[in-house]
């Protein structure tokens, strides 16, 4: 999807953004190196934020993590497991 408007929490302040669709229930939003740049997007881990515009930009919370996360379904070779040990 290219050129969707997209609104900053509910601060009123749109960017244009181009996604890609993945096949997944979970509620989340990954932006790349490129997009966070652009946007000049700071990452504050302390106060689980985002902020876009730099210094005095717009903050918006991190989304919760999922109550419960399913783990992919690996085949046990790439997980390194001997046959009949468990994860």
């Amino acid at each position: 999807l290219s050129g969707v408007p997209v609104e900053v929490g509910s601060s009123g302040v749109e960017f244009s953004m181009s996604f890609l669709v993945l096949n997944t229930n979970q509620p989340l939003l990954i932006l790349g190196l490129d997009q966070m740049r652009k946007y000049k997007a700071l990452v504050d881990l302390d106060k689980q934020q985002l902020t876009f515009g730099g210094h005095g930009g717009i903050s918006v919370p991190f989304l919760p993590p999922p109550t419960q996360v399913r783990q992919p379904d690996l085949p046990r070779e790439m997980l390194g497991l001997a046959p009949g040990e468990c994860v």
